[in-house]
């Protein structure tokens, strides 16, 4: 059985009023989360910046409800609003650009038999100019994508191992939320299967004696004990490549 959801009125919408722009393959690129200090030679005008807000709450919306892909891009240009420039108006562009190529995409659920929850956590490390990284999670059930995230984590790591330590941290608990709705549907689920693509933080959860600057990082990311027996009981290794 196959069900599929789609917005192409609102896309279509939303394209027509914030105008036609250059066709994109992709919604960001590496320069995403570089950013310049507002100045009157890079600054918007009041149109361009009540454009900008409006149009990113608009993808928002549109990307909270079907688009996954789109979440990155957004979680980034949600914290510009209030001081977006030209260069941000440029980013902003390049996502109506991939939305346009892309306008026809849906979500699709193959309902498949399953009695688990499949969960993809990742981090990208360092990637924000104050130092700090970005996660994130998309939640499958019955081969279909039923919950999806992206955003700056609250902490500066020292390696890419604390950062993907971080992601797991954050996301585990709404992985375990979600296993309790499931069963309070009357739902019987086993223990998610979580895959991750650094070997380095399934040792580390796999072995019980945490350093000292482990615990803090994983109390402060909230990781707490059954979320992290959810992660041992469904361990995955994906690589990324």
């Amino acid at each position: 059985m196959t069900v599929k959801f789609s917005m192409k009125q609102f896309i279509d919408t939303l394209i027509e009023e914030y105008g036609s722009t250059k066709l994109f393959s992709s919604p960001a690129t590496t320069t995403l989360f570089n950013h310049a200090e507002s100045i009157p030679k890079t600054a918007c005008n009041d149109e361009d910046r009540k454009k900008f807000h409006s149009t990113t709450a608009k993808l928002l919306y549109l990307c909270n409800r079907i688009r996954p892909d789109l979440s990155l891009a957004i979680s980034y240009l949600t914290t510009r609003v209030t001081c977006a420039n030209k260069e941000d108006l440029a980013k902003l562009s390049k996502v109506i650009g991939y939305l346009m190529k892309t306008r026809e995409y849906e979500l699709i659920f193959n309902i498949e038999p399953t009695s688990r929850l499949e969960v993809f956590i990742d981090a990208s490390f360092s990637v924000h100019q104050d130092g700090k990284s970005q996660s994130g999670m998309i939640i499958k059930f019955c081969g279909a994508t039923v919950h999806w995230k992206s955003n700056k984590q609250g902490l500066v790591n020292k390696s890419s191992t604390e950062s993907e330590l971080i992601a797991l941290s954050d996301f585990c608990t709404i992985v375990i939320e979600f296993n309790h709705f499931l069963s309070e549907l009357g739902l019987t689920t086993d223990i998610p299967i979580i895959y991750q693509d650094n070997e380095s933080v399934l040792k580390l959860m796999k072995n019980q004696n945490f350093s000292h600057r482990t615990q803090n990082e994983t109390l402060e990311g909230g990781f707490s004990s059954r979320a992290r027996q959810a992660l041992l009981s469904g361990r995955e290794y994906t690589s990324s490549m």
